[in-house]
């Protein structure tokens, strides 16, 4: 494939010549050696730097491509006797929030064989400059020559006509983002042999063992693990929970909320976290929209008590979407009895389940019983952990294709 560029289009990764750009259109088989190659190189590179440890999304996504873990994955992948190898281009329009989430995406199209073209936000994240200036560096290598004609990181203005351009010559669309993002951006035609992979807006729960919190020798980890899970993004990711369900009876659940947001407050005090003012505005917007139109309607309802943090009691389901501003600290909470009571609340739209205190057996039993309309099922602290099975797709056999030997 050649791109001819012009100026509405900034290149972040390296070219020989940035003015006309060579893509490899055909796709290779999946965890194809060079690539696993430079990976580890790039983990190497990132690992070894003690200057980037303060950038924790760098050094997660340095551990996630190191060798070893990239041998376990090929193992994973590659056990069945099919011959599977990448589509062709993969076409990656990341979301503006989450700024590490281009990188993993593009990880799932290198993996599965394919050559990428990847939109980065326009707005500017010094994670993303540092992973780019490090990629550029290996590509410049002539021993991965190949993967440069493999790897194309952008960064242009939505008015272009590029998305157009991008979504005519790819194999594969992904898009990351919200409802309204994913049908504008369909309306850029992609080839009739082309397929397309969203990521919409989701809406992730928690549910806590009330009697675990209680009976707890502390709740240091527990509390530093939640706000990884919400406010280290300001709950911007789909994978934060904001809905909380306390499993228990009515006096154990009283004391467990009474010990963990006391934690958790005292945890904002320790990380010196100051709730951004606009978000604040946007958050009590969306829930006196909700007491207006009735949508809200409990009695207990206070939007001071606990402020900045805002804990809503919800006892019957309520719709969200894209538009609403759960975020700045915005949690509703739910008691039930029996953890089978989740589901009554769930909508298509969930993606994650996290919990604290509950065993595995009685989880899995949940799943295969009520069959709730969520994607995955994790402990609090790892709703953000990376995986190629996410949103319910498997993303190396939605990115790859076989060729069937009868």
């Amino acid at each position: 494939m050649r791109i001819q560029t012009n100026n509405s289009l900034n290149i972040l990764s390296y070219l020989h010549d940035e003015s006309l750009i060579e893509l490899t259109e055909e796709g290779t088989e999946i965890f194809n050696q060079i690539i696993l190659d430079f990976l580890t190189e790039l983990s190497k590179s990132l690992i070894n730097d003690t200057e980037l440890r303060k950038h924790s999304e760098l050094v997660s996504f340095a551990f996630y491509c190191r060798q070893a873990n990239l041998n376990k994955l090929k193992h994973q992948f590659t056990q069945s006797r099919d011959f599977r190898i990448g589509k062709g281009i993969v076409f990656h329009i990341t979301p503006g929030n989450v700024p590490m989430n281009f990188a993993y995406s593009l990880l799932s199209a290198m993996l599965s064989g394919n050559s990428s073209i990847v939109r980065v936000p326009t707005r500017e994240f010094i994670e993303v400059d540092i992973l780019i200036s490090r990629i550029n560096s290996l590509l410049k290598r002539e021993r991965f020559k190949e993967v440069l004609q493999r790897v194309l990181i952008v960064r242009y203005d939505s008015s272009t006509e590029w998305t157009s351009y991008f979504s005519q010559k790819c194999d594969v669309r992904v898009i990351w983002g919200g409802n309204d993002t994913i049908n504008n951006i369909r309306r850029n035609p992609i080839k009739p042999s082309a397929n397309e992979v969203t990521f919409y807006d989701r809406f992730s729960v928690s549910v806590f063992s009330a009697k675990a919190i209680v009976d707890a020798s502390s709740l240091n980890q527990l509390a530093s693990n939640f706000f990884i899970d919400t406010l280290f993004y300001d709950q911007n990711a789909c994978t934060s929970p904001k809905q909380i369900f306390w499993l228990g009876d009515k006096e154990t659940i009283r004391k467990a909320k009474n010990r963990f947001w006391g934690k958790f407050e005292l945890e904002l005090r320790n990380r010196q976290y100051s709730f951004p003012v606009n978000s604040s505005v946007s958050k009590l917007c969306t829930v006196m929209e909700k007491l207006a139109t009735g949508e809200l309607r409990d009695s207990q309802i206070s939007l001071t008590e606990g402020f900045p943090l805002s804990r809503i009691p919800l006892s019957y389901k309520t719709e969200f979407d894209e538009d609403d501003y759960v975020k700045a600290g915005l949690f509703f909470e739910t008691s039930i009895d029996e953890l089978a009571e989740i589901d009554y609340f769930l909508s298509s739209n969930c993606q994650t389940l996290s919990y604290y205190g509950l065993e595995r057996s009685d989880l899995e039993a949940f799943v295969a019983t009520v069959r709730p309309q969520i994607d995955r099922v994790v402990p609090v602290g790892r709703t953000m952990e990376w995986s190629f099975i996410w949103d319910g797709y498997n993303l190396i056999n939605t990115l790859s294709r076989i060729i069937a030997i009868l």
